[in-house]
């Protein structure tokens, strides 16, 4: 929504919203108890897809992540994005969890 009031002008700077996304089922991280480390993996491998039809196909794309906690969102993000035809990924992450999660 920033984006659209203030958008990235300059350079060669494209913003795509929605080249991901999850499958029904995905349990949310948040909410009924969160999900353990081997959880939260199985839960993104088995859920999150990349939407191809978004345009993104051919081009390099960062993913920014708000929080990382164990890493499984940002490492199936990068896989799902180059098989379904990135031509690059850039995985940045604004904060970390650290506790046990």
């Amino acid at each position: 929504a920033s984006h659209a009031e203030l958008a990235i002008t300059g350079g060669n700077i494209e913003f795509i919203p929605n080249v991901l996304g999850y499958l029904p089922g995905a349990i949310s991280h948040h909410g009924n108890g969160g999900l353990n480390r081997g959880q939260r993996f199985v839960n993104v491998r088995d859920h999150l897809r990349a939407i191809p039809a978004s345009g993104f196909c051919g081009k390099h794309v960062v993913v920014i992540d708000d929080v990382v906690t164990s890493g499984a969102s940002l490492i199936y993000a990068e896989m799902c994005l180059r098989e379904a035809g990135a031509s690059g990924v850039t995985l940045l992450a604004l904060t970390k969890n650290v506790g046990n999660g």
